[in-house]
């Protein structure tokens, strides 16, 4: 070992590029990705509305996921206060597939927007079958976003 001092690299630091740049040199527009953060929001809006369901509340925002709600009611009528615990399990695996989908269509693949929106159509319809139809028509709202993405990525 030697003690001589390690070789740095001269010349400027190298700097982080603005977000616009790097989804312009990564072929993803700004509006592209935009619209991918749509499962992000979806993922957070869940995430409170699980907490807000530990809290025993009785309130929920209308654009996270339904299927998470109904996991926890389903825990709930067959365990008990126990089957919200046991309700996570589950929910993380939901959340989980959204944050892939999320990730892999802010990197532009066209496949992570129409798998999201296949099962976020399936969101969709397992609340039209409970008729919360303003959960619906703010999924119809959601999907058109994720629409709006998919044909971003195909356009390039």
């Amino acid at each position: 070992m030697s003690m001589q001092p390690q070789h740095r690299p001269t010349g400027p630091e190298p700097r982080l590029q603005p977000v616009e740049t790097a989804a312009a040199e990564s072929g993803v527009s700004p509006d592209t990705q935009d619209h991918a953060m749509w499962f992000f929001w979806l993922i957070g809006l869940s995430v409170v509305n699980t907490v807000l369901g530990f809290l025993h509340m009785d309130i929920a925002f209308i654009f996270g996921l339904g299927i998470t709600q109904v996991l926890e009611g389903m825990g709930m009528a067959v365990f008990g206060e126990s089957g919200l615990l046991i309700a996570l399990i589950p929910n993380v695996f939901v959340l989980a597939y959204f944050g892939l989908m999320g990730f892999f269509a802010l990197r532009g693949h066209a496949w992570a927007f129409a798998a999201g929106m296949l099962a976020y159509t399936g969101d969709a319809l397992l609340l039209l079958l409970f008729g919360d139809w303003l959960s619906v028509a703010v999924h119809g709202y959601v999907l058109f976003q994720l629409g709006q993405g998919l044909m971003g990525c195909l356009k390039r």
